[in-house]
């Protein structure tokens, strides 16, 4: 792994210091803030988000509602899309177009959502800059509970494109 440049650095700073991450999805991605994520870790092994199971992101089935799991899953991995994006010497365009889950037990606590995907992002943005073509990237967030056990599996496969000049 290399180097982190000065952009990278301050990303990280702001979506791992609680308040400065509250801030950024509360203005970005209002929903995320509303569920309760959080930021756990971020640097270029690994992301960690987590979200507590609570009223407002209950389910009829007294159990996480699974567009909260997918939210806090899809910024697992995107926080790594946005690092390798703020690492590139061009600007890149980025979006989610294709989104699968895997559900194996309810999530009636906290879980923890874990992606490990940031030199495969920086691979696709790498290849998307040198191309001029839309390059799409399949990341994984696995949902870990309390104890452990693994409650679901996320897929999103992004798709990356160097912006055009105006």
């Amino acid at each position: 792994m290399g180097e982190l440049n000065l952009r990278q650095r301050r990303l990280i700073k702001r979506l791992k210091q609680p308040l400065l991450f509250r801030l950024f999805v509360f203005f970005k991605v209002p929903f995320l803030f509303w569920s309760g994520t959080k930021m756990v870790q971020l640097d270029e092994r690994q992301s960690i988000t987590k979200v507590r199971y609570k009223f407002l992101n209950t389910n009829p089935f007294k159990s996480m509602y699974f567009a909260v799991q997918s939210m806090a899953a899809e910024f697992a991995t995107a926080a790594h899309a946005l690092m390798a994006i703020e690492g590139a010497s061009e600007k890149v365009v980025f979006i989610v177009v294709k989104c699968e889950g895997e559900f194996y037990k309810k999530v009636e606590g906290v879980v923890w959502f874990k992606a490990a995907s940031y030199e495969g992002f920086k691979a696709a943005v790498a290849q998307a800059i040198e191309t001029g073509e839309q390059v799409e990237y399949r990341a994984k967030a696995e949902g870990v509970l309390e104890d452990g056990t693994v409650a679901t599996h996320f897929y999103f496969t992004w798709s990356f494109k160097r912006k055009r000049k105006s």
